[in-house]
């Protein structure tokens, strides 16, 4: 092979190895991917002795990847949930979480704002009577909210404009369909006071985590949101407002890997340290909050 053959396909190498890094497990990893893959810049071009080797890599990312994901979830959230126990899923999406809290035999409050998204979890799961769906969005209080949904990428709809304005979708935003629609939002407190105190609450509503978790007044056993490394911040005030419902613990997963980082639960000064300490601009993932006696 001559040099300037190896060099070209090291470094196309190089490209995908980071861009598969940067989307490791990720949904919205794999949607920057994607892009990439897509644009101007594209590998083929640049580095054509590279090509067949990013196909094959690429297939594996978008086909196999999330099926390795799916089989591990069961078992992670095995360690949060027992059969019988009441969860909510906080921004179900298509329900793929609520479907497997369903799996481990819990009864399931799935809330989504997205009318459509709501159709297809009733499509998949309406025949399943621990699970109720209800068509609304989440907030610090009972009302209508502005809904941006991001047409042929619902994935990254949402109600806080700080997300939509300053997040890592905001070229997203500029360059895609919106469709601002009036969704009707409850709070955790009447979920709560309607359906019970869940065992497990995941919340996963693209920057709205802390007007959701503004409107609880009592502790959950246990929480997971989102978080992002530019809204940092926000992510502290949801971990405070926790805490000061009565003691817990934390840990946090990354991206969508399904692994806990800590093998102990730690302090909030604790998982705040390591994930500031972590440079990585596009870091996100879950964190979790454990009640503890």
């Amino acid at each position: 092979i001559c040099q300037n053959c190896f060099k070209n396909n090291l470094l196309g190498a190089s490209a995908l190895l980071q861009a598969l890094f940067d989307g490791y497990l990720g949904v919205k990893g794999k949607r920057k991917i994607w892009n990439y893959y897509n644009s101007k810049y594209f590998i083929k071009k640049k580095f054509p002795h590279a090509y067949f080797f990013v196909r094959v890599c690429r297939g594996y990312l978008f086909f196999w990847v999330p099926i390795v994901r799916k089989r591990k979830m069961p078992k992670f959230y095995s360690q949060f949930i027992n059969k019988g126990d009441l969860c909510f899923d906080i921004g179900a999406y298509e329900g793929l979480i609520a479907g497997i809290f369903l799996k481990l035999g819990a009864k399931v409050v799935a809330v989504e704002p997205q009318f459509l998204l709501c159709q297809r979890m009733r499509e998949k799961y309406g025949k399943d009577k621990n699970l109720i769906i209800i068509n609304k969005g989440v907030a610090a209080e009972e009302g209508l909210l502005s809904l941006t949904v991001v047409e042929g990428c619902d994935s990254i709809s949402t109600m806080s404009e700080k997300w939509r304005a300053q997040g890592r979708f905001v070229e997203d935003y500029k360059s895609s369909s919106l469709k601002i629609i009036s969704a009707p939002v409850t709070t955790l407190d009447s979920l709560i006071k309607e359906y019970g105190l869940p065992k497990f609450c995941k919340i996963d509503v693209e920057g709205f985590e802390k007007e959701v978790l503004s409107s609880l007044t009592r502790a959950i056993p246990c929480i997971s949101f989102e978080f992002m490394k530019e809204f940092l911040d926000d992510a502290k005030a949801c971990a405070r407002h926790l805490e000061s419902l009565g003691k817990v613990k934390f840990n946090f997963s990354l991206k969508e890997s399904m692994d806990l980082f800590f093998s102990d639960w730690v302090s909030f000064q604790q998982l705040f340290y390591q994930l500031e300490k972590m440079q990585n601009k596009d870091l996100w993932g879950d964190i979790y909050v454990k009640s503890i006696e």
